[in-house]
């Protein structure tokens, strides 16, 4: 469904709207909404405008999961048999539906992993980044279990690497000692996508150093370019993780 269409239906047929006001809402109990009822951290007040122009806009610039939260929310704190009569429960379900589209939409599925419990905790630091803030705040984070992962690999296969050795490095030894990674069918074909994983690797870095929050960066990556990075290194880790196992 369109933001535009998923708003008017939030704004104007569930919660329901009366002298520019979002339902019951004062400026103080919609500043408390987010926290309260979809376990974020937003900031109306920052934004100028009625309760209904400041809902807006910060549906309208959180992730798909952040929406999904507000979504739930919002049905958690206006329950049917009060306000409109467009509140009905057919629109209460379609809106969950919606909501559940938009927690999975745009990310790949986390790799199932059996690693070092560090770098499991890693990537659970990383989830919850990703669902209380943006998939920007989290780029750091996934690099690091992606080094650490590929470090494990290594250590359990007995692949020698040295403790400078770079993502890059780390994959071309992984690639070509590990014993399970060794490719028969169309080898050639997949070889190629395997390179191309590897140069991949090779731009993590300056990635994470120069367009994250890793470092006072003024500017960082955008919040698509911040998803397909962790996408790109959630597809790396399932590949090698389906492999080895």
């Amino acid at each position: 469904m369109k933001t535009e269409n998923l708003i008017i239906k939030i704004v104007n047929r569930y919660i329901g709207v009366e002298g520019g006001y979002l339902g019951d809402f004062t400026y103080r109990t919609h500043h408390d909404f987010y926290p309260e009822y979809c376990d974020l951290v937003k900031d109306p007040n920052s934004i100028e405008g009625t309760t209904r122009e400041r809902f807006i806009s910060i549906f309208k610039n959180s992730t798909p999961r952040e929406q999904s939260k507000i979504i739930r929310g919002m049905i958690e704190k206006f329950p049917l048999g009060e306000g409109p009569i467009t509140r009905t429960n057919e629109l209460k379900i379609s809106l969950l539906q919606e909501a559940e589209r938009l927690e999975t939409s745009n990310y790949l599925p986390e790799p199932d992993l059996i690693s070092a419990d560090h770098v499991l905790e890693i990537l659970e630091d990383a989830k919850s980044l990703i669902e209380s803030r943006k998939a920007v705040s989290a780029v750091d984070r996934v690099h690091t279990a992606f080094y650490g992962y590929l470090r494990e690999v290594c250590k359990n296969q007995g692949i020698n690497f040295l403790e400078e050795d770079g993502l890059v490095i780390l994959v071309k030894k992984i690639f070509s000692k590990h014993p399970r990674l060794q490719i028969a069918v169309k080898s050639t074909e997949v070889q190629n996508i395997v390179r191309n994983l590897v140069s991949i690797s090779d731009s993590l870095n300056p990635v994470r150093n120069q367009g994250s929050r890793t470092h006072p960066n003024e500017r960082v990556l955008e919040e698509p370019e911040a998803v397909l990075i962790i996408n790109t290194v959630r597809t790396i880790l399932t590949y090698i993780e389906s492999k080895v196992r």
